[in-house]
């Protein structure tokens, strides 16, 4: 013990008596304190990675289970935000596909038992699956099936928002971004700061000068001239006709942002998404109907666009739940 001190001493003088050293040693542990903090108090350090993919561009890595903000996130073996599909479908229950974008993603900040489509799990009457990403549309759906199949489903449901007639994605070679990372961050203290502060320091910065239009309403600007403008409705078109020569049913729910619900007035691309769904013969929903049922519009969403809480989720669920009724009535009659 004697020689353990007798060793320590001169490095506990030269530590306390070199500010500069002290300050070193001041400033790790703080580093050190602030990732376990970031870790394990804010669950950041494991956000749910991405792949790159020459189907849908890209895709969630296949085979994940993690905690995220204290929530679970579990992503099975065809990239889907849902539990393993059996190989084989019970002949007793309905396999529906819920296919859309972040709406149906769920996001980070609800647990994976709170999203629609597992309360729909849940509910023992159906086999669901979310396929999903954000900033899916048409063609990404499209690139699923023709990458996975419809997995033996017998029916699937389209949950689209406006600006999705007007998808349009140039084939790129995706990199991944903060966003949707193609690995890990070096820390949690890390991701903390380059992915959620400073971006949402420039964010503030950028608005006070000057207001930037959201995604679906940059969207909606494009011309109907354009020969992009309704490529969404083209890939949506592929889509249909390989769920027909699948056999699948297919309904849709026509998604609204808040602003759209509470105002009931729709942008342009609701419009053509529903004359485009009466022309193909496909049941729709508009989500607005069923919203207004469920409680005060504030309290669905968590921005104009996502409906993160567990309120709007379950309202999604009731909504998709009731689109499934246009086809098969009688697996609810009960």
């Amino acid at each position: 013990m004697c020689i353990w001190r007798a060793q320590l001493l001169p490095l506990c003088n030269i530590i306390f008596n070199s500010p500069f050293i002290f300050a070193l040693l001041v400033l790790a542990v703080a580093v050190l304190l602030a990732e376990l903090f970031a870790r394990y108090y804010l669950g950041l350090g494991t956000p749910p990675l991405y792949v790159a993919d020459p189907f849908t561009e890209y895709i969630l890595k296949p085979n994940q289970c993690l905690r995220r903000f204290g929530n679970k996130i579990e992503v099975n073996a065809v990239s889907m935000r849902s539990p393993p599909l059996t190989a084989t479908r019970s002949p007793d229950r309905l396999r529906v596909l819920v296919f859309g974008n972040s709406v149906v993603w769920g996001g980070a900040i609800l647990d994976q038992s709170q999203i629609a489509t597992e309360l729909l799990n849940q509910a023992g009457l159906l086999e669901v699956g979310n396929v999903a990403a954000p900033g899916w549309g048409p063609r990404n759906w499209l690139g699923y099936v023709r990458r996975y199949g419809f997995l033996q489903a017998t029916d699937v449901v389209l949950v689209v928002s406006s600006h999705h007639a007007f998808d349009y994605h140039i084939p790129t070679t995706f990199k991944g971004d903060q966003n949707m990372p193609l690995s890990g961050p070096v820390s949690a203290l890390a991701e903390g700061i380059f992915r959620y502060l400073l971006p949402r320091l420039g964010h503030i910065v950028r608005t006070a000068h000057s207001p930037e239009a959201s995604p679906s309403q940059r969207a909606e600007t494009i011309s109907s001239a354009d020969h992009h403008a309704k490529q969404g409705l083209v890939d949506l078109l592929a889509f249909l006709q390989l769920a027909r020569t699948s056999g699948v049913r297919v309904v849709a729910v026509q998604f609204a942002t808040r602003q759209e619900a509470l105002s009931g007035q729709f942008q342009p691309g609701n419009a053509l998404i529903q004359q485009f769904l009466r022309e193909q013969g496909i049941p729709s929903l508009q989500i607005c109907s069923i919203f207004h049922l469920c409680g005060p519009i504030e309290s669905l969403y968590s921005d104009d666009i996502h409906p993160y809480t567990a309120a709007g989720q379950a309202c999604l669920a009731r909504a998709i739940e009731r689109s499934l009724m246009l086809n098969s009535p009688s697996v609810f009659s009960n």
